[in-house]
């Protein structure tokens, strides 16, 4: 389990871009109809996977974001 996790953050940007675009434009699309919840969703789900690409690009990319992580889960 350990090695998947750090396996996603290392390859943030494959999946933090395609959800962000995917989630984005489900989130206008349902807007546009007048739905409340699935916009909602859709847009939270685009700011999680922004968060997580800000986070890696600011670590400084693949190796330096587990490194980054480690320390922090060994700093708790």
């Amino acid at each position: 389990m350990n090695e998947f996790f750090m396996f996603t953050l290392r390859y943030t940007p494959f999946w933090s871009i395609p959800i962000m675009i995917i989630g984005g434009r489900f989130a206008y699309y349902y807007w546009l109809r007048g739905y409340t919840i699935p916009p909602l969703f859709f847009a939270m789900l685009s700011a999680i996977s922004t968060f997580f690409l800000f986070l890696w690009v600011m670590a400084g990319g693949p190796d330096k974001i587990v490194h980054y992580f480690l320390e922090l889960i060994h700093g708790l």
